[in-house]
């Protein structure tokens, strides 16, 4: 921790930088290099870090602020947090030994997943590293209303890559992705190995399960 012992210390520096690649991370994120801009994502959470570290809380609320300028009124990643209040036993049962982080791929499973994902995560626990984490859906269901859906995903992208909460992509229907033409970049984010997903793929998302099974590090789960 910075001390009054280090006069080179630059907090107002430090502060800039954070700032500065949080700008770069969004640029990296609209020319959708997703790799590059998770990179930057991990830089700027461990200036962030040094900066809770100095004590000096109108800075950092300050630049947390400033972090969060541009994000809309309503954030895409709300939008696509499709409610669901039903836990499927089966399904928790299933993904209760799955490896943490989630990358996990869902054969042949159709039903709804993310309050029962949520509560494997334990969510709403404080004690959780999942605590307020965002489970965005990507579905026909809540893209139902978006009549740009490129738009809301790259939104939705942008605000993940400044979240300092954990988010977890829940992935449906991709064969209606790939209609909506937009299952291309879905799959870009997966690739990068900090992406953190749930993919559920029913019999008629088959043609794209290879697509799916090729990403490094996932997990295919099957009742």
């Amino acid at each position: 921790m910075p001390s009054s012992a280090e006069p080179n210390f630059d907090l107002l520096g430090l502060a800039k930088q954070i700032i500065d690649l949080n700008a770069q991370v969004d640029r990296e994120v609209r020319a959708r290099q997703y790799e590059r801009a998770a990179e930057l994502r991990d830089q700027r959470e461990a200036l962030q870090r040094q900066l809770g570290q100095s004590g000096n809380a109108t800075v950092v609320q300050n630049v947390t602020r400033q972090l969060k300028f541009g994000l809309t009124r309503s954030p895409v990643l709300s939008l696509l947090e499709q409610e669901e209040s039903v836990i499927d036993a089966g399904l928790l049962h299933l993904i209760s030994s799955a490896p943490l982080p989630p990358r996990w791929i869902l054969n042949g499973y159709s039903g709804s997943c993310r309050a029962s994902i949520a509560k494997q995560l334990n969510v709403n626990s404080l004690d959780s590293v999942y605590f307020h984490a965002y489970l965005p859906v990507l579905s026909s269901t809540t893209f139902a209303k978006a009549t740009k859906p490129m738009e809301w995903l790259a939104a939705a992208i942008r605000e993940a890559a400044r979240k300092a909460s954990q988010v977890v992509w829940i992935v449906k229907e991709p064969a209606y992705l790939a209609e909506r033409q937009i299952l291309d970049v879905v799959l870009q984010v997966l690739r990068v190995p900090s992406t953190q997903f749930v993919v559920s793929l029913r019999e008629v998302d088959a043609p794209f399960a290879t697509s799916f099974a090729e990403i490094p590090g996932v997990t295919a789960l099957r009742d």
